[in-house]
């Protein structure tokens, strides 16, 4: 578990009490609720939730009706809608486009992530397109760690190294606290940054706690660092699809 390795990371994010879905020239974005409170939390105090619901809305997104429809499609789809709202109550606007969108909507903006106003917002679709590439990146990187055939060990290596290699923390600011107990401080500059690092870290972890369910590819939390599905329906189904298999080679 990453927190008991490293009790004293800290890195901050803002989300508000409420959050809407605004459509703007035929875009859908999301921004917060006039009004709405502000607070500051610490990311890694929630890290590995936040991490798995930002991946399972990635998997949506890969699986949604045919693999190669547009993220800017799905984001008119009502379901998707409500799904990537839940996530932004929860935790807040991912970070990525804020400037672009905020400059488009309301003028000049602090990019600054202390300054994630109630005038900012975000496409629903750049937030789907962030959630698939994590969900992506992640989906290689467990394939890989869970090969079982030699054959393509060296083939799936590669690919995961490649895709790893690519996805690139830009710009990440760190310090240390070192005023009434000493913490490693990260500075995100957007919600996504935060999530791969915390993706990295439980990656790279002995006991690493999210998953990806072998059976179904869902993201999960692991209660047990041994768990290898995300219920057990999947895990009675998988056993029932090894036994049958098992019976065929006899």
């Amino acid at each position: 578990m990453v927190k008991e390795q490293n009790p004293n990371f800290k890195g901050f994010w803002v989300r508000y009490s409420d959050y809407q879905i605004e459509e703007i020239e035929g875009e859908y974005y999301i921004k917060p609720v006039q009004d709405s409170s502000a607070e500051r939390y610490n990311v890694f105090d929630v890290e590995k939730t936040l991490l798995v619901d930002f991946l399972k809305l990635g998997k949506i997104s890969e699986d949604y009706i045919e693999k190669d429809i547009e993220c800017e499609i799905q984001s008119r789809d009502e379901q998707v809608q409500e799904l990537v709202l839940g996530f932004v109550k929860k935790y807040g606007l991912i970070g990525e486009a804020i400037l672009q969108t905020a400059k488009k909507i309301e003028g000049e903006h602090d990019e600054h992530y202390l300054n994630i106003d109630e005038n900012s917002a975000e496409k629903i679709s750049t937030i789907l397109v962030q959630a698939k590439l994590m969900y992506y990146v992640f989906n290689h990187i467990e394939t890989y760690l869970d090969d079982e055939s030699k054959e393509e060990l060296n083939f799936r290596k590669e690919l995961a190294t490649v895709t790893v290699n690519e996805f690139k923390l830009n710009d990440l600011e760190c310090s240390l606290d070192l005023k009434d107990k000493k913490f490693f401080m990260f500075n995100f500059t957007s919600l996504v940054q935060a999530m791969k690092i915390i993706l990295m870290l439980q990656t790279t972890n002995d006991r690493k706690e999210v998953k990806m369910c072998k059976h179904c590819g869902t993201p999960f939390v692991a209660k047990n660092i041994n768990a290898h599905y995300c219920s057990t329906t999947c895990r009675n189904v998988s056993n029932v699809y090894k036994s049958r298999a098992r019976k065929k080679k006899v």
